[in-house]
């Protein structure tokens, strides 16, 4: 048969209008009852209308909701119904929802609009109808699946923009309250306070962090040109082991403590002289410690007077034998 337009956003004959985005289809979908002048069966009444089929392929499209009527035609009464809708004799269709909020945004008002905005709905029944003022006509039900008259929508309307007085009397917690106490501020400060305080945080967060970055790549570089100077490493691998030291400073330092030099103290003296060589490295206590326990005692047993110089330079007192 086609798909037909259940309902539109545009405004209907009781002057207000219904957001299709916040219509509730998931309930219908599991029973997409379809009905004729959105008359239920009740028990004992003279009148019954059974459901005269269902909607399939229900789906919103934009601000439109459509779905296409499948009637029951081993119901005389549906088929009747059915053969006047495909001959065109019956083309209205009206949408029975239940209200769950109601919006006086002027935002949201159209020209023309003299009653509030349905911002959120269920649908409960879709129903063809034989008289529309308009292509979206709809009805109304109560919590109790009662259809609402139209002399009682305004006030049903009126009712439901009426604050609940139980929230009044225990209002909801505030969802902010503790993210304020974090902060230090009061358990009833507004969003923009905590969003002020929570700014000024992150400043002194990004600020501290800077100055860490900047003391973790000092400490990195002062450890990788220390090697260089010991001659632990080749100056063409600084580079490489400056990434290596800022990403994980121990690991670099372990590495470069654990490099052997491949030279012996006499390499920085001259024979006889106890002093270093023109454009060699000057000898410190940190590159005899370096060397290893034997180099390093014979460097003192050799040259014991430059020995006492390198270890006073480096502890500020003078060597006494006892102490090493």
């Amino acid at each position: 048969m086609g798909k037909i337009l259940i309902s539109d956003e545009s405004i209907n004959r009781n002057g207000f209008r219904v957001l299709t985005v916040g219509i509730n289809i998931s309930d219908y979908k599991q029973n997409p009852i379809l009905l004729w002048m959105h008359n239920r069966a009740w028990r004992g009444s003279q009148d019954d209308v059974l459901p005269i089929g269902r909607i399939i392929n229900l789906s919103m499209e934009g601000s439109e909701l459509f779905g296409e009527p499948e009637f029951d035609v081993d119901d005389p009464f549906a088929k009747q119904i059915s053969d006047k809708f495909e001959k065109g004799f019956l083309k209205a269709i009206s949408a029975g929802l239940e209200p769950v909020e109601w919006s006086e945004d002027v935002a949201l008002m159209m020209p023309g609009q003299t009653k509030p905005t349905l911002t959120k709905s269920v649908l409960f029944e879709v129903s063809i109808v034989d008289i529309s003022s308009n292509c979206n006509t709809l009805a109304l039900y109560n919590r109790n699946h009662e259809l609402i008259k139209e002399d009682q929508l305004h006030e049903t309307i009126q009712l439901m923009l009426k604050p609940n007085p139980e929230t009044i009397t225990n209002p909801k917690p505030n969802p902010m309250k503790k993210i304020a106490l974090f902060f230090g501020l009061p358990e009833d400060a507004t969003e923009e306070q905590i969003l002020a305080k929570a700014s000024e945080v992150k400043l002194a967060l990004d600020e501290k962090n800077a100055l860490l970055l900047k003391y973790n790549d000092e400490k990195a570089t002062a450890l990788v040109e220390g090697a260089i100077a010991s001659k632990k490493i080749a100056p063409e691998k600084k580079d490489t082991f400056l990434k290596l030291a800022k990403s994980d400073y121990d690991q670099a330092k372990d590495v470069i403590d654990g490099i052997q030099l491949n030279f012996k103290p006499t390499d920085f003296v001259k024979p006889g002289s106890g002093k270093p060589e023109a454009g060699n490295e000057e000898m410190t206590y940190p590159v005899l410690l370096a060397k290893g326990r034997e180099e390093y005692d014979k460097f003192k047993s050799e040259h014991p007077a430059e020995f006492a110089a390198i270890y006073k330079k480096e502890y500020g007192i003078d060597y006494k034998p006892s102490i090493d």
